[in-house]
């Protein structure tokens, strides 16, 4: 028993998605920075309802509550930083 899951798919889908978050922020492109944070958040606050819903991929992921929290709290924080990026974007200099 781990307090995490363990599972390989979700352990596979973080390593690919870090990945791609690791070569945006190499690139220096707000935009596409901005876009994947936005989105990515969006993922781990749908895997949330997944967990609680019982939707796709609860199955594969095999999340625990652990997860949920970890979830919540850094779904909301990129989010919130993608929300942020966006209004300095839109922002005059």
């Amino acid at each position: 028993m781990s307090l995490m899951s363990g599972a390989a798919p979700y352990n596979i889908f973080h390593i690919v998605f870090g990945t791609i978050g690791l070569a945006l922020a190499l690139s220096k492109n707000e935009r596409l920075i901005i876009g994947f944070n936005y989105g990515f958040g969006a993922i781990d606050l749908f895997q949330v309802l997944a967990h609680s819903f019982h939707l796709f991929p609860e199955s594969y992921f095999r999340w625990t509550q652990i997860d949920d929290l970890v979830h919540v709290a850094i779904g909301s924080t990129l989010v919130t930083i993608a929300l942020s990026g966006y209004k300095h974007l839109k922002s005059p200099a």
